[in-house]
Order: C-alpha cells, then structure tokens, then sequence
C-alpha cells in the first residue's frame, strides 16, 4: 500500500489494491459504484474481481481521502446515484503506485 496525503487532516490514507483499481477505472472516465461494480465483476487480468460490499466502502474512504469526488445524477432507485470522477490528487497517487516497484503480489496485481 502507497500512503497518499489526506487533506482532511494529518492522517495517512492508505490505499490498498482495490482502491488502485477504482481509481485506474475511473481515471479512464467517470462512473457509478453500480458501474464500478459491473466491470469488475468480470475478472480483471483473468483473476481479480472486487463486489459491492468492497466497493462502496473504498469509494468512500477515496472521497474521503480527496481522490475522488461525487456528483448526485438522475437515477432510477430510491437513492440518490452517484458519479464519481477521479481528483487530480487521485491521479497523482495514481501515478505514483503505478510507477512504485511491486512489494506484493496480493490476488495478482501484477496482472491488475
């Protein structure tokens, strides 16, 4: 895990492997955690999924974290729908893992 500056406080937030993927997903182009969700239900790199239930509770720490942003869209459910879009901090922390040497690799992330 890559320690990226929270700028709520002086914490660390630390991403973990699936945080990279959301933000990988979403620096391609903004998307819902129920889009999210669909394209990681197929297995990434023939072996990585995520679910719901891990998800939207990383979406919320990145949010949290200032490395991604929502927006409330139109939905059909009951609940709002939200977008997200990656921060510029996001691509930088990003950025930087991609760059990083591997230290692991948990459930493939070489081939994330």
């Amino acid at each position: 895990m890559i320690p990226a500056a929270n700028p709520a406080g002086d914490d660390r937030l630390h991403i973990g492997v699936l945080g990279y993927a959301i933000l990988g997903l979403l620096a391609v182009e903004p998307l819902t955690g129920y889009q999210l969700a669909q394209r990681m239900r197929a297995p990434i790199g023939y072996m990585w999924t995520a679910t719901h239930s891990q998800i939207y509770p990383e979406l919320a720490k990145l949010k949290a974290g200032g490395l991604v942003r929502a927006a409330v869209i139109p939905g059909r459910g009951p609940r709002d729908t939200k977008q997200y879009t990656i921060t510029a901090a996001g691509r930088r922390a990003l950025r930087t893992w991609v760059d990083s040497p591997l230290t692991e690799l948990a459930r493939s992330e070489l081939m994330l």
